[in-house]
């Protein structure tokens, strides 16, 4: 594995770490230490990549609602018309709840976030934009 400034893929190691530890331990859990040790990173790469824990979960969670948003756009982007449609939605009502567990997890956490504090908000909002 390469190191240092060698390493193009070590910041997208830990926003990959960041929402691997929220969705199985909770956001409660997270810290740069435990981070950095879940990416296999030194821990002064969390400060050299990051300006603190709340820009890394910005950054995460932006993250996972854009891959959110691709799984809306999977199922609901080939409905030719309300038929196909509601059978769409049907089926990604039915995969957000039966599917990912890790997925389901960081919704949980994220919405959890969104009822507190006006930054994760606004990434609800533009998530349920992007959704629609």
């Amino acid at each position: 594995m390469a190191t240092g400034h060698t390493d193009p893929q070590r910041r997208e190691r830990i926003i990959a770490a960041t929402l691997d530890l929220i969705a199985e331990e909770g956001i409660a859990r997270v810290s740069h230490r435990r981070i950095a040790t879940r990416a296999g990173v030194p821990l002064g790469s969390m400060t050299y990549h990051f300006s603190g824990i709340e820009e890394l979960l910005r950054e995460a969670f932006g993250r996972f609602t854009d891959h959110i948003v691709a799984v809306f756009d999977a199922y609901l982007g080939a409905a030719a018309d309300r038929d196909e449609a509601r059978a769409a939605v049907a089926d990604l009502v039915h995969e957000l709840s039966e599917g990912s567990q890790r997925d389901l997890g960081l919704t949980q956490e994220l919405y959890t976030l969104a009822a507190r504090e006006p930054a994760y908000r606004e990434l609800t909002h533009e998530w349920m934009r992007r959704s629609r």
